[in-house]
């Protein structure tokens, strides 16, 4: 590869950064949150579901309980909190409502981002994203944290597994026979995405789980709801505080996809957050007016034209102004080894390669704040680097996860491969 073809593969690739990363939601880890407008708290009444709309805000919330002394606190911008003490089942939820007129992806793209504390214990719980759809009638769970894991026992039998979003999630599905659902008394499985380590913020890239689900045979139906759960059971006495949260059905990709296409502004999102029932043992939440329950394609290509190792750090590389690129090879969570990047043209074209090379050089550049990505171009957070510390350790400690990424600071980038 000449010079000139060479530092037009980089000018593209940088415009993409400077134009792509912007269409990405905030850092939820990195954000304070809080509350926004009036709380309201309901009290619920026990085996029945107390719902409804948000104001105006185009939110829907509901709380479901078994037992105990439980309440939840709702705010106008899908923030909430809620406390239960010796529930059987309790659950709280806040997201987006449909009809079930039409299936995801004839609705959009879903993505949500959150952050939350909580404390307390549990027999079982589920903390993630939860729904249900109709034509076929389908509970599912996407499942990002507990008070006590979800046992095997009670997610059925395994189909597979999807990584997206930093971690695996393994995927089950359970039929409940006979147990009460959005449609009354029914038969109907049950969709499980169980991240393997919990977390309690960071961004969920709803829909690649439900085409993930599709691909192994588990098929939603017409959505009747896409919202935050959280779920606890069995005795249980605790409580959970949503500070951040944004939920959207204009979502883009972010690990199940690797397209990277230049956005002149920021996707537009719902934000809402949404608890409801979801344990394979036990599942009983009734909605009010219907007296019913309602509880990757990784795609990698060889690059003709490879960068020689020592054209791979960028910092002396300004990001440009034009043209776009994109990048066909996702993040590994788990690759220690050199990788190779193809970078494309906005035609398509394969137009040269990216070698991701081992990185444990000091960063020469005093304290600095530098923002990560993956090779998607979804931020993924901060990090501060310090003279004397390496750049492969600042971000391997931030995120915990080997791979390659991008780090960028002052409209410079630098492709890394952590290693550990």
């Amino acid at each position: 590869m000449n010079k000139l073809f060479l530092g037009l593969a980089r000018a593209t690739f940088f415009v993409t950064l400077a134009f792509g990363l912007n269409a990405y939601a905030a850092d939820a880890c990195s954000e304070k949150g809080g509350h926004s407008g009036n709380g309201t708290t309901t009290r619920g009444q026990n085996n029945s579901s107390v719902t409804g709309n948000i104001g105006n805000s185009g939110y829907h919330y509901e709380i479901w309980y078994q037992g105990g002394n439980n309440s939840m606190t709702y705010y106008n911008d899908g923030t909430f909190s809620a406390e239960w003490n010796g529930s059987n089942d309790f659950l709280a939820r806040v997201g987006l409502k449909y009809n079930s007129t039409q299936t995801h992806d004839q609705i959009g793209y879903f993505t949500a981002d959150y952050k939350f504390t909580k404390s307390g214990s549990a027999a079982y719980s589920y903390i993630g994203i939860y729904g249900w759809t109709e034509n076929p009638l389908v509970e599912y769970y996407i499942v990002d944290d507990w008070f006590t894991k979800p046992s095997p026992q009670y997610l059925g039998t395994k189909k597979g597994e999807i990584t997206v979003d930093g971690d695996t999630y393994d995927i089950y599905t359970f039929t409940r026979v006979n147990q009460p659902s959005i449609k009354g008394t029914s038969t109907f499985p049950q969709f499980f995405s169980v991240r393997r380590n919990a977390r309690q913020c960071g961004h969920i890239d709803i829909t690649a789980h439900f085409k993930k689900w599709g691909e192994v045979g588990l098929n939603l139906g017409k959505m009747y709801e896409v919202k935050v759960l959280a779920e606890a059971g069995g005795g249980a006495t605790g409580k959970i505080d949503f500070t951040y949260f944004n939920i959207t059905s204009k979502g883009s990709p972010s690990g199940s996809e690797t397209a990277v296409t230049p956005k002149s502004s920021a996707s537009t999102h719902h934000s809402s957050t949404s608890i409801h029932p979801s344990s394979s043992s036990h599942r009983s939440s009734h909605l009010v007016s219907s007296s019913s329950r309602t509880s990757s394609h990784h795609r990698s290509s060889s690059s003709k034209a490879k960068v020689s190792s020592s054209s791979r750090d960028f910092w002396g590389s300004v990001v440009a102004s034009s043209s776009s690129i994109t990048i066909l090879s996702p993040i590994s969570s788990s690759s220690v080894a050199p990788v190779i990047i193809p970078i494309s043209s906005s035609s398509g074209n394969i137009i040269g390669s990216i070698d991701a090379l081992p990185d444990v050089s000091p960063v020469p550049m005093g304290t600095s704040v530098l923002q990560v990505f993956d090779v998607q171009g979804k931020y993924l957070g901060k990090v501060e680097s310090r003279d004397g510390t390496s750049l492969n350790d600042a971000v391997f400690m931030k995120f915990g996860k080997t791979g390659v990424y991008m780090v960028k600071r002052d409209g410079k980038v630098k492709m890394l491969s952590v290693t550990r």
